[in-house]
């Protein structure tokens, strides 16, 4: 689910987490090659399963087909349903 990171009175909306049909949340990203557009979440690009930005800016959080974890927020029961951070991974690993 795309949210905004921030209400218009500055208060974080990271809420939306807490709801246990959101499964993650994560706020608008801007790619370094296209500074000039905000992703407002992703969807596969083709069956090469690329991927493409949701410019679509939305007037309320909405439901996405992927989120790219920038800066994202998972519920903890979600992230245990997935199998979490396995033993050997290195989370911080660029790949």
């Amino acid at each position: 689910m795309y949210v905004e990171a921030f209400t218009q009175t500055g208060r974080p909306r990271w809420r939306s987490a807490e709801n246990p049909r959101v499964g993650g949340v994560n706020p608008a990203v801007r790619d370094v090659n296209e500074r000039d557009e905000l992703g407002y979440g992703m969807c596969f690009g083709g069956f090469d399963l690329s991927s493409k930005w949701l410019h679509d800016r939305p007037a309320a959080p909405r439901a996405v087909p992927m989120l790219p974890w920038a800066c994202g927020a998972m519920r903890r029961t979600v992230f245990d349903e997935t199998g979490g951070v396995r033993r050997g991974d290195d989370p911080l690993r660029i790949h």
